[in-house]
C-alpha cells in the first residue's frame, strides 16, 4: 500500500473514529429473528470492500474485519491493521503498533456491524423495510447521530434467509452516499484467537 493510500485510510479512520426458504416471512419474523441474532452477537470475522465517495474520486479497498464482544474490533487493509482494544486505537504496519493519539473513546465509526446495530436500537427514527421474495433482503434505515453532516444517515441491507449483512451505506445530509462497506464472507460467532487483537504481536 502507498503512502498516500495509507495517509487516506488514517484519516478516513480518524474521521469516522473507528474504534427464507420456503413461504415469505412476514416483517415482524425476519426484524425478530435479525433483532434477537445481532442483540446476542459475541463475535463476527468478515472479509469485503470499502469504497470511501469524496468530491474528486472514488477509493476501494478490500479488509478484513474481526469483533469481539463487547469492544475488540480489528480491520485489516492489505498490509496495514487498526485495532481497538483496551479503549485505544493502535494503527499496525509491518511488526509495530503505534497509538493513534487523537482518538476519543467511545467516538461512532461507521465500519462496523455492531456499531451500526448499537445505533439502530438507540434510535428513535430508525426504520425497517422486508423486501417481497424476489429481493429477498432487509433494509435497517437509521440517523447516525454525533451531529456530522457529512455521515447523517446509515442503511443495512441483511439477507432475509441467512441474516447476513449484504452492506452497510453512510449518506451525508443531501442523502448522497459517501461510504459504503460490501461484505463478500461473513461469519457469525466465529471462534477468534486473542492473539488477533494484541498489539505486541
Amino acid at each position: 500500500m502507498t503512502g498516500r493510500i495509507s495517509a487516506v485510510i488514517a484519516a478516513i479512520l480518524m474521521t469516522i473514529s473507528l474504534c427464507s426458504c420456503g413461504a415469505e416471512k412476514s416483517e415482524h419474523s425476519v426484524y425478530t429473528d435479525i433483532f434477537e441474532i445481532y442483540n446476542s452477537l459475541e463475535t463476527y470475522t468478515a472479509e469485503g470492500t470499502m469504497t470511501v465517495v469524496s468530491n474528486l474520486t472514488d477509493n476501494s479497498y478490500a479488509f478484513k474485519q474481526y469483533y469481539a464482544a463487547p469492544d475488540k474490533y480489528r480491520i485489516d487493509f492489505d498490509n496495514m491493521s487498526y485495532i481497538c482494544a483496551g479503549g485505544n486505537v493502535y494503527m499496525k504496519s509491518g511488526g509495530g503498533a503505534q497509538t493513534l493519539e487523537n482518538y476519543i473513546s467511545g467516538d461512532k465509526n461507521y465500519i462496523f456491524v455492531t456499531d451500526f446495530f448499537n445505533e439502530y436500537f438507540k434510535s428513535e427514527d430508525a426504520s425497517v423495510t422486508v423486501s417481497g421474495a424476489e429481493n429477498g433482503f432487509t433494509v435497517l434505515d437509521a440517523p447516525s447521530g454525533g451531529g456530522n453532516i457529512y455521515r447523517a444517515e446509515q442503511s443495512m441491507w441483511v439477507d432475509n434467509k441467512t441474516y447476513l449483512p449484504i452492506k452497510i451505506e453512510t449518506r451525508d445530509a443531501n442523502k448522497k452516499p459517501v461510504l459504503t462497506v460490501e461484505f463478500s464472507d461473513f461469519k457469525l460467532n466465529e471462534k477468534i484467537d486473542e492473539s488477533v487483537f494484541q498489539t505486541n504481536e
